[in-house]
């Protein structure tokens, strides 16, 4: 399982993960999974890809860089390199993961609930 545990510009307090926040951290985001599955991806071990590890959004994103757009715009660019390997997303607190396109299957904390 390869689990991004740690975005480019990590996180706050007052905002959360800095990808929604800031374009640089969230292309840095796109382009660093496209290295990584260009990596890994075909090897017997890889159970899957957790995209964002405990993703927070509490403040205003920036447009088009929300939790949402961003998860899946990354679940696109992993599935055109991979087409098999099983892709995790973990929705934010209180959110509902039914509308990922598909993406399974679905990590979550018991504090997100």
């Amino acid at each position: 399982m390869i689990d991004l545990h740690f975005t480019y510009k990590g996180s706050t307090s007052g905002t959360g993960t800095m990808v929604f926040y800031n374009q640089e951290a969230n292309d840095t985001l796109i382009s660093t999974w496209v290295r990584l599955v260009n990596r890994y991806k075909g090897r017997k071990s890889l159970y899957g890809y957790d995209l964002i590890n405990e993703p927070q959004q509490i403040a205003s994103p920036l447009p088009g860089s929300d939790y949402r757009t961003t998860i899946t715009k990354l679940g696109d660019t992993v599935r055109l390199l991979d087409k098999k390997t099983p892709i995790f997303v973990a929705a934010l607190a209180g959110d509902n993961p039914s509308g990922f396109n598909g993406f399974t299957p679905f990590s979550f904390h018991q504090y997100c609930l």
